[in-house]
C-alpha cells in the first residue's frame, strides 16, 4: 500500500458500528484494477491498461 499511499487508522477510521472489524483495503493484484483509455487519434476504441501489467501501459496507443 505505500505506492499508493498512508491508510492511518485512526480512532476516525474505527467504528463498531460501520466497520467493526479493521481490514486493509485490498492490494491491486486482487482487485484487479483497469482503465479504459481513449485518445484523440483512436476516440472510437479503448485500449484497455491494468494496473499490475507494465505492458498495457507501454503498448497503449
Amino acid at each position: 500500500l505505500m505506492e499508493l499511499g498512508c491508510c492511518a487508522i485512526t480512532d476516525f477510521f474505527k467504528s463498531l458500528l460501520h466497520r467493526p472489524v479493521i481490514v486493509l483495503p485490498h492490494d491491486r493484484a486482487t482487485i484487479i484494477a483497469r482503465a479504459l483509455l481513449y485518445t484523440r487519434k483512436i476516440a472510437k476504441e479503448s485500449h484497455v491498461l491494468v494496473a499490475i501489467d507494465k505492458e498495457s501501459f507501454t503498448e497503449s496507443n
